[in-house]
């Protein structure tokens, strides 16, 4: 089973393949062949600053209600995303999103209202980066 974050990369391409592409649409905008992220999600120690992604649990509650969770904990692939996740937001999932940041050892840190936007000629994001900064508890 492919997790969310899997899931993303893999409809990126897709609709990367089947998107506008390189080429000009009939309104004389030129897209992107590489699609941005909607979210970059970097999780940090508020007093080492050193990252805290791997040890990360990353839930975001979209506009219509549905709550996806990126769990990074046990995840071998983790140290390849040079701590931080993207999210990709599609057609009809641009607005307001909350997002809960986890860490064992860790106060969570929660978000309300981060806009998320989609670019409408090519369905695009405009990516918003969201570095996260971590108090341990009992500090």
């Amino acid at each position: 089973m492919l997790r969310p974050v899997q899931a993303s990369v893999i409809t990126c391409a897709i609709s990367m393949l089947l998107g506008c592409g390189s080429s000009s649409s009939d309104e004389g905008y030129g897209c992107a062949d590489v699609v941005s992220p909607a979210l970059e999600i970097a999780v940090h120690d508020a007093a080492t600053e050193q990252g805290l992604l791997c040890q990360s649990v990353i839930t975001l509650a979209h506009p219509g209600g549905e709550i996806t969770e990126y769990a990074f904990v046990d995840d071998p692939e983790c140290e390849l995303k040079n701590e931080s996740m993207q999210y990709h937001a599609f057609e009809g999932e641009a607005g307001l999103y909350d997002v809960r940041v986890e860490a064992a050892g860790y106060h969570e840190e929660n978000l309300q209202d981060i806009e998320v936007k989609v670019e409408e000629v090519c369905g695009g994001n405009l990516t918003k980066r969201l570095d996260i900064f971590l108090e341990p508890k009992g500090q």
